[in-house]
């Protein structure tokens, strides 16, 4: 009898236990004046929660959140109890700092690196805006990790008054070994002429790291005849080396169209042929060429062919060339050959010369 009421007891208090647990609480926040409470209703902050650890996290969370807006002096009061289920604080807002200065090291950085970012820059220091400086140390972040650093530590240290309305605070940052390209590995097309890599994006092992540049580069391989960017390149970073990775497919282009006939020519007795052929050979041997050959033949026994081949990134230089036959025959008396050779040099990916000889 006695173990039957202990274990009524024991589910009982369990219960009690697990109710007390799962009873939803509520914050209240107001500031000193209507104001602050206007600024604080503001923040949309949460205002139920499931218990009280949850609710005291709020209320930290919401006083990081005025930091960050320029109170940075806003101090929470004591949290009351109002009742069994509700809890209020209130907090005090204090100076609002609209601006901050941040002094940087030379070594480290130039006026340059606040392009866009800062109402005022000198040798010394920034002028930022307190509520987009997260946007902006973030931003920082981004245009070091392209000069060769993604891995480098960036903190804000020793923020105070500077004066009555300003704070200031020192940018200190730490350097790692400056990445480059150590290795390309394509994936998916494996055979890919890396020459158009090398040449046309000027993207080669050696260089600087920059991972937005070579993103923002690779978009044009969605634009060759021949090949198509599966997806964006990636990078493996080890202790020593980095790997930057491409995402490429091979695209069919080549094409054929075409009807031809033959039959004895009763004067000459040779066999002729009668009809039309277009072929367009893209990329056939994996280096990017180009083979074009037209030939047309009618009843008024004309006969035209034209042949066009381009050859870029000839063994995997910058020199490329563009060769061009057209031959055009009427009956047997009358014959035109003309041909051409053009050469081009890469200076840079968007710049090229020729150099070229035709003859008839």
């Amino acid at each position: 009898m006695n173990i039957r009421i202990a274990v009524l007891f024991l589910l009982f208090f369990g219960s009690v236990y697990t109710s007390c647990l799962s009873q939803n609480v509520y914050l209240e926040v107001r500031g000193t004046d209507s104001l602050s409470s206007q600024v604080i209703d503001s923040l949309n902050f949460r205002k139920s929660f499931d218990g009280l650890l949850k609710l005291n996290a709020e209320l930290d969370s919401l006083s990081f959140r005025l930091q960050r807006l320029g109170y940075i002096e806003n101090q929470a009061g004591k949290i009351r109890k109002i009742n069994d289920s509700t809890y209020a604080s209130e907090i005090d807002l204090r100076q609002r700092f609209n601006t901050i200065y941040i002094y940087y090291s030379k070594t480290d950085l130039n006026s340059a690196d606040f392009e866009g970012l800062s109402t005022e820059v000198t040798n010394e220091y920034a002028l930022v805006k307190i509520a987009i400086l997260e946007t902006v140390l973030a931003e920082l972040n981004r245009r070091l990790a392209n000069k060769g650093q993604p891995f480098l530590e960036l903190r804000l240290l020793d923020i105070e008054k500077k004066d009555a309305s300003n704070l200031q605070g020192y940018l200190d940052i730490k350097l790692k070994q400056k990445r480059t390209i150590d290795k390309i590995v394509i994936r998916g097309y494996e055979k890919f002429p890396q020459s158009f890599l090398k040449r046309m994006l000027n993207i080669k092992t050696g260089a600087e790291y920059n991972i937005d540049d070579i993103r923002k580069k690779s978009e044009q391989l969605s634009g060759l005849r021949f090949a198509n960017q599966t997806r964006p390149p990636e990078t493996l970073f080890t202790a020593d080396s980095t790997t930057l990775y491409f995402y490429i497919e091979k695209t069919k282009s080549n094409s054929f169209d075409g009807f031809l006939g033959f039959g004895t020519n009763e004067d000459t007795n040779k066999l002729e042929f009668d009809g039309y052929l277009n072929l367009n050979l893209i990329n056939s041997l994996n280096y990017g060429e180009t083979l074009q050959l037209n030939y047309k033949s009618d009843e008024n026994d004309q006969q035209t062919l034209n042949v066009r081949t381009q050859l870029p990134y000839l063994f995997r230089s910058a020199v490329g060339v563009d060769l061009n036959l057209n031959i055009f025959k009427k009956d047997s008396s009358f014959t035109t050959v003309s041909q051409s050779a053009d050469l081009f040099y890469q200076l840079k990916p968007n710049q090229n010369i020729f150099a070229g000889i035709s003859a008839v």
